[in-house]
């Protein structure tokens, strides 16, 4: 099995188009699962997760052990954790609910979602922490050499975001 490597990912070298063209180069890498945290808001009663939740129900998964970027303490980085189906219909659906792209944080635009995270075969692939305007990638060397190639900006450290 390949080693995979860690490489991290600052929002403001992603415009909102360009940050999508990285979940669509994952995909067609092989990431089949997607999550994002929700974060209810009393100002936010204008039914915004009932219309997310029904608009994502086709794609819903059973949840699953996965790792997160988050924890609220050291031992939770692995936990249940809710899936969706990624496929292109799936990845339009997200879109529409981060209209500011992947580092989309709560409160923009109306957004209560935050922290999406894209696996492949139930491994970590894809991060961001959106209050932290950072992410991460968990991909081979050989896949960091392409997304290099392709123009996508891959940083070996991160300011406030680890693996």
């Amino acid at each position: 099995m390949e080693e995979l490597a860690v490489r991290h990912l600052y929002a403001a070298d992603y415009e909102v188009s360009r940050s999508w063209q990285l979940v669509k180069w994952c995909l067609k890498q092989g990431a089949d699962e997607w999550t994002i945290s929700q974060r209810p808001d009393r100002r936010y009663r204008s039914g915004f997760l009932p219309r997310f939740e029904e608009a994502t129900a086709l794609y819903h998964l059973s949840p699953a052990e996965r790792r997160q970027l988050t924890a609220k303490t050291e031992y939770l980085f692995i936990r249940s954790t809710p899936l969706w189906r990624l496929n292109s219909a799936s990845l339009a659906v997200l879109q529409e609910f981060l209209p500011e792209g992947l580092f989309s944080s709560p409160g923009g635009r109306g957004s209560i979602l935050e922290d999406p995270t894209f696996y492949r075969k139930g491994k970590f692939m894809l991060g961001v922490v959106s209050h932290e305007n950072e992410g991460i990638v968990h991909v081979s060397a050989r896949e960091c050499d392409l997304l290099t190639a392709e123009g996508f900006v891959l940083r070996p450290f991160g300011a406030m975001v680890g693996y």
